[in-house]
């Protein structure tokens, strides 16, 4: 099960779900309830990750149901960041947005601390998606406070990657807005100052419409991820990675 979380963690959907299924098998010979509630967690998220997110939710909610039922709310807070992963994939921003508050305010509240920082991505992306940019900056640099007390690796990449990528996107749509047709001036939507048009992406991980090649040559995500912490931490978000001239069209 462990093994799993740490492909989930790292978007590798097939290992998490190949590992998540050899958990359940075995924690339901020994009867090991909350374990195989555990296992399922991992398998509801790894199916959101591929594609699967309708499935993902409704084994997300059934391990909420049966937690409650057997009186365990151990690993609650985990359960309510994955429902709310599913519901973004789903594109339902508000009930993801009300769901993860909810459980900051009882769980969270309460004591149960594991998964704070995930509660306030998943908010703030949520907010992100709604436009909502200054509450999704603050809860994106809550969710970044909170992961690098913890020493959460993991998260700490999660929270600053949204934080960045928020940051870019924003600022992208504020020079397309500036930059639209006016009477006697051709159009430049979403192409900037220099004419070339920009792809948008917000969410992690990161997604296949950026096609930059210095990312394969650099390490992939990880090394995206590893500037993007710095960036972060030394105040310097105004890009990522840099951009080969005529690399994006």
């Amino acid at each position: 099960m462990t093994i799993g979380r740490v492909h989930e963690l790292r978007g590798e959907a097939e290992l998490t779900l190949h590992h998540a299924e050899a958990s359940m098998l075995l924690a339901r010979e020994h009867g090991l309830k909350e374990v195989w509630l555990w296992a399922l967690t991992n398998h509801a998220a790894a199916l959101s990750q591929s594609g699967r997110a309708e499935e993902g939710l409704g084994e997300i909610r059934s391990y909420l149901k049966t937690a409650l039922q057997i009186g365990s709310r151990i690993n609650r807070a985990e359960g309510v960041a994955r429902l709310a992963q599913c519901l973004i994939a789903l594109g339902r921003y508000d009930e993801a947005f009300e769901a993860a508050i909810e459980c900051i305010q009882s769980d969270v509240a309460n004591g149960e601390r594991f998964y704070e920082s995930e509660l306030y991505r998943v908010s703030a992306e949520c907010c992100f998606r709604r436009a909502e940019y200054e509450d999704a900056k603050a809860r994106f640099r809550r969710a970044l406070e909170i992961a690098q007390k913890m020493q959460a690796r993991a998260w700490e990449l999660r929270a600053a990657i949204g934080l960045a990528h928020g940051k870019r996107d924003t600022s992208r749509k504020r020079i397309s807005f500036s930059h639209r047709s006016t009477p006697g001036t051709p159009k430049a939507s979403r192409r900037g100052i220099s004419g070339r048009r920009r792809p948008c992406s917000t969410s992690w991980p990161l997604r296949n419409d950026i096609r930059r090649p210095d990312a394969e040559r650099n390490g992939g995500q990880a090394a995206v991820a590893a500037r993007a912490i710095m960036a972060v931490r030394t105040g310097r978000l105004r890009r990522i990675r840099k951009l080969k001239p005529g690399a994006v069209r």
